[in-house]
């Protein structure tokens, strides 16, 4: 979504990122794989059929047919860089992470931040898949 906007800026008014990729980090395919298990858990405590229906499911099943696509997106997370793109950003973003993502860092989130002139950082209650999970959470940030 950054980086469509930057290249057509006109044509977006606003913009929300929620525990948004864009900026690289490091991690093994273990550390990944560990990160991801923990928002598992973290999820399945807030409810397990959300969870299973929402996430763990087209998960499962993405795995299983398309497991080198999934690797591929993976990886894409961890090394899609937008800085180059973000001085083209010309309105307001509002960046949303969730307290308790540990799938991609939160050093993510503020280094967007930081980089684009016209955003606000919120944190809130939540995982990475907060936005899924409890989009009740969401909607308010959408209707400003």
């Amino acid at each position: 979504a950054l980086l469509v906007t930057s290249l057509v800026p006109r044509s977006v008014q606003r913009l929300v990122l929620a525990d948004s990729i864009g900026i690289p980090f490091d991690r093994d395919v273990r550390a990944w794989a560990r990160a991801w298990a923990k928002q598992r858990d973290y999820n399945v405590g807030l409810s397990w059929r959300r969870t299973l229906e929402t996430l763990a499911r087209p998960f499962t099943e993405n795995v299983l047919r398309r497991g080198n696509d999934v690797y591929r997106v993976a990886r894409l997370c961890m090394r899609l860089d937008v800085r180059p793109y973000a001085k083209n950003v010309r309105c307001p973003v509002r960046i949303l992470w969730g307290d308790q993502d540990t799938f991609i860092p939160r050093d993510v989130g503020e280094q967007l931040h930081a980089l684009l002139p016209t955003s606000t950082l919120t944190v809130v209650p939540g995982s990475h898949d907060w936005p899924l999970l409890e989009p009740e959470k969401l909607l308010p940030f959408l209707q400003e």
